[in-house]
């Protein structure tokens, strides 16, 4: 199957969506506030570094990546993706 110039567009807008992902994934950061376990979304941050917590008064930390978030955007762009590389395929 060869693809049209519309289809690899979607595709490597896709790939490349999906690498900026990977690369600024989804943080959690989590702490203890008055002895009840709290966690709270840590914006995007870039893979390379950590997220700054938010100075020496901020009872949270970061600490990890959210892994089943970026698995679901990850999930939604490849299904975006896919539809429209089906839907821009032509017949001949």
């Amino acid at each position: 199957m060869t693809m049209n110039k519309k289809q690899l567009i979607a595709l490597w807008a896709g790939i490349i969506i999906i690498s900026l992902m990977g690369i600024f994934p989804p943080w959690i950061m989590e702490g203890n506030n008055s002895g009840v376990q709290v966690y709270s979304l840590a914006k995007y941050h870039c893979i390379l570094t950590r997220p700054y917590s938010g100075g020496e008064q901020s009872t949270l930390s970061v600490h990890h990546i959210d892994i089943p978030k970026l698995i679901i955007q990850w999930f939604i762009v490849g299904l975006i993706c896919t539809g429209l590389v089906i839907t821009f395929h032509k017949t001949e």
